[in-house]
């Protein structure tokens, strides 16, 4: 389960929105999942307030942390924002790698499929030329796993584990689209 975080900023409720760097993929439990190892820096973009004077920020962070087994994580959250411009923190460094690591729709316009389509228990992409993929993460299925993808020419193959494998035609997923060190965050129905 991804973390979730709600925000207030003086007391009112404001839009919060965690970027997402790019994952890894583990086997957890003998399923395939992908999220973060050790320590993740989740950028985020916060709006919904009057910028300019001084802020209080609060709320609430969820998350889950596994190792053997996997364990609920809560805790509150409190910064003070002072007016004015934002001189560069400590963590500057940190956090631009980490925002740096998520995804955008634009870019690399090889790693974008000409072609999307569904074919049983499986997902294809076809692209313009083969790519190396080394994985995809698709978003946007509750209850459905995506495995590693295997490329057969300019097709990149992804086996789709469910109990009761749905039709994909028409629902809106996102697949995050990693070949080493370029990656690209495509929306597809």
């Amino acid at each position: 389960l991804p973390p979730t975080i709600d925000l207030l900023v003086d007391g009112d409720p404001v839009e919060s929105r965690i970027k997402w760097p790019v994952p890894k993929r583990f086997n957890a439990f003998g399923f395939d999942n992908y999220g973060y190892d050790n320590t993740v820096i989740l950028p985020l973009s916060v709006s919904g307030f009057a910028a300019g004077g001084p802020l209080q920020l609060s709320g609430q962070i969820d998350a889950l942390v596994c190792a053997d087994i996997c364990v609920p994580l809560s805790g509150a959250v409190k910064m003070t924002i002072p007016a004015g411009p934002a001189p560069p923190s400590v963590d500057a460094q940190a956090i631009a790698r980490a925002a740096a690591l998520v995804p955008r729709q634009s870019g690399n316009a090889s790693l974008v499929p000409d072609h999307v389509w569904q074919a049983a228990d499986e997902l294809y992409m076809r692209f313009a030329t083969p790519v190396p993929i080394d994985d995809i993460f698709i978003e946007g299925v509750e209850g459905v796993g995506f495995k590693r993808p295997r490329l057969d020419g300019a097709d990149a193959i992804i086996a789709i584990e469910a109990m009761s494998v749905p039709d994909l035609a028409g629902r809106e997923i996102t697949a995050t689209i990693v070949a080493g060190n370029k990656f690209i965050e495509n929306r597809f129905k």
